[in-house]
């Protein structure tokens, strides 16, 4: 009979205790505060990550667009210059012709 009755007071422990827990809703509330609490931090540490992997990837971004104006910015310079170049070059050699037709000039005067 000893082993019946510890059977009997454990099961009526573990429903008093049921039992009280749904009789104080302020603890169950408590724990469910406790747990939403648990889950706002963690959401808000991720969102913290997630900026911060945010902040890095504008950060390189910033810098793929700097070097990339600064890219386009040299090829407009040398396209500039070899335009230049060229049309001194074409400048220099009308010239000499010129100078090559007016000596051709002289001499025939």
């Amino acid at each position: 009979m000893g082993l019946f009755f510890k059977m009997n007071r454990a099961i009526k422990s573990e429903f008093n205790q049921m039992l009280r827990k749904t009789e104080e809703p302020e603890e169950t509330l408590d724990e469910l505060i406790e747990d939403l609490e648990k889950q706002q931090k963690e959401l808000k540490d991720k969102v913290a990550k997630r900026s911060s992997e945010k902040d890095k990837l504008e950060e390189n971004l910033k810098h793929i667009e700097e070097k990339l104006e600064g890219a386009r910015h040299r090829k407009d310079f040398y396209v500039a210059r070899k335009k230049r170049m060229e049309a001194q070059k074409n400048i220099l050699s009308a010239m000499s012709g010129m100078d090559d037709v007016s000596r051709y000039d002289r001499i025939r005067r």
